[in-house]
């Protein structure tokens, strides 16, 4: 029998304790640590490391020696098929090491083994506070991880973080920019409205949301905890009715009259939340597409003539949204 499949704590390079993790974890074989690798191809090792509390670059050196051992104590095997074994091993290793090099999963790699890309440096000595201009920074060869930044990020304007040498690349924690954030925990599904967000200076990211008007009334895919940056990153409209355009809309638990069924005709009432002024603004004849429970609101998709849009909207963050029967026609019963 193969040495690894009589257990992994009989290799050499392996401690009692690492054993003990990947035990832990169910891995006690050759077998059973490949397939824990590679469940996810790009973040297997990574993954792994974090769950067994082992780090990565003892994860690679426990492959390449189970791989060793693999060869070294495979029985009826000619030299040659021992080879050629043990060069499919270290094939596989260099893989996967080119691999996770390639999508930035090797900040744990010792710097000459990332690929080098295209990042911005300081080319000044940066404090912070300073708003960034073109003149602050280049371009250098440099090995690249997920918080590097490349000519592709739009840095222009932010704001240094912290103090940077001359020299140094810049990173996403180097710099800040004012974002769009969530005003409270706010769950998936829901519609943002103004009073859902906020502005607020965070650390760089890329594909967050910078302005209002370019989210409200879209639905959210995720939800967004407290402070937390809005991504641009929505959940898909409804199809639209024919001459109307869509809307997302959230009311309160009881805002929804039970007379009312998507695919029905409602009246919008859009009531001030402060009590100012008695009689709301209406809106009649908008169609009911879509009724979903979000927590303890409702989130409403409606559709409505194109000329509604922006009195709708400019009254979402002061107004509570009610949903009602049509109202009867003026002189009806």
């Amino acid at each position: 029998m193969r040495l690894f499949r009589s257990g992994i704590e009989k290799l050499d390079n392996l401690s009692s304790a690492d054993a003990q993790r990947l035990r832990g974890q169910g891995i006690d074989s050759l077998d059973a640590l490949w397939t824990a690798i590679g469940r996810n191809f790009d973040t297997g090792i990574s993954d792994l490391a974090a769950s067994t509390g082992i780090p990565p670059d003892r994860l690679l050196a426990l492959i390449t020696g189970l791989g060793v051992e693999e060869a070294k104590t495979s029985v009826g095997l000619s030299p040659k098929r021992l080879w050629l074994e043990g060069s499919i091993v270290l094939g596989v290793l260099l893989l996967v090491l080119l691999t996770l090099r390639s999508v930035g999963h090797n900040g744990w790699m010792p710097a000459s083994l990332r690929l080098s890309s295209d990042v911005l440096a300081a080319a000044r000595d940066l404090e912070p506070g300073h708003p960034l201009v073109p003149a602050d920074y280049i371009t250098a060869r440099l090995p690249k991880d997920s918080h590097s930044l490349t000519i592709t990020d739009t840095v222009e304007g932010l704001s240094v973080a912290r103090a940077v040498q001359a020299g140094r690349p810049l990173r996403r924690e180097d710099l800040l920019q004012y974002t769009l954030t969530a005003a409270r925990d706010l769950p998936a599904e829901t519609v943002i409205t103004r009073d859902a967000v906020t502005m607020a200076w965070t650390a760089y990211e890329p594909d967050v949301a910078l302005r209002v008007d370019r989210v409200l009334g879209h639905r959210l895919r995720h939800a967004v905890r407290k402070d937390q940056p809005i991504r641009v990153d929505f959940a898909p409209d409804l199809p639209p009715e024919k001459g109307r355009i869509t809307l997302n809309l959230t009311c309160g638990p009881n805002a929804i009259s039970p007379d009312v069924k998507p695919g029905s005709l409602v009246s919008l009432f859009l009531a001030r939340k402060d009590g100012k002024s008695a009689a709301p603004f209406v809106v009649s004849g908008a169609k009911l597409l879509a009724v979903n429970r979000v927590g303890d609101a409702n989130a409403v998709t409606v559709a409505v003539r194109p000329a509604e849009v922006k009195a709708i909207v400019t009254r979402l963050g002061a107004c509570e949204v009610y949903v009602m029967p049509p109202m009867p026609p003026a002189g009806g019963k």
